[in-house]
């Protein structure tokens, strides 16, 4: 296994599994990513920026996943609950796993990598949002040690559960 940025090459590839994660999250009745979000040029940004990681499992691009420092503005307001923590965090985004890799903890891979990214950059905390009929992320996010927050309203006015992790040394 092996992660690395992704290159403009791989946006084929990872918009591949972004479609077979909004086909499995349809089939589950869970209305995330279902209104064209995440698409190519949301995908080409996090490229172009630096952001956007895959993981691959021999030649084969296994999963994606972002790692943003710009800040959240949709974190801006949270409700039903607390941040843990004020300054300075991490923001993972829009982590996916290519259907044949499902199961094989390539999403744990995912956040532990974005906890080193962040680690490299003197940040120890994380923050994550999901929908929250997406259970399969939320087992993921407690095995992986995120706590629930609370609640945000995103710009479209859907509604996500958010997470934090403060990284332990």
């Amino acid at each position: 296994m092996k992660i690395r940025a992704a290159r403009l090459s791989d946006l084929p590839a990872i918009m591949e599994i972004i479609g077979e994660a909004k086909q499995n999250l349809k089939a589950q009745g869970v209305n995330q990513w279902q209104r064209g979000y995440p698409n190519a040029d949301v995908i080409k940004r996090d490229i172009d920026s630096g952001t956007c990681y895959v993981v691959e499992e021999g030649a084969q691009v296994a999963a994606s996943f972002a790692v943003s420092f710009d800040g959240e503005p949709d974190y801006d307001r949270i409700y039903n609950g607390n941040w843990r923590r004020q300054g300075r965090f991490a923001v993972v985004h829009r982590v996916a796993v290519r259907t044949a890799w499902r199961g094989h903890g390539l999403a744990s891979v995912a956040l532990h990598h974005a906890e080193q990214i962040s680690r490299a950059r003197d940040i120890d905390y994380l923050r994550i949002d999901t929908h929250r009929d997406n259970l399969p992320m939320r087992r993921v996010l407690g095995k992986n040690n995120f706590s629930l927050c609370g609640l945000i309203d995103l710009a479209d006015g859907s509604s996500r559960i958010v997470f934090d992790k403060i990284c332990q040394g």
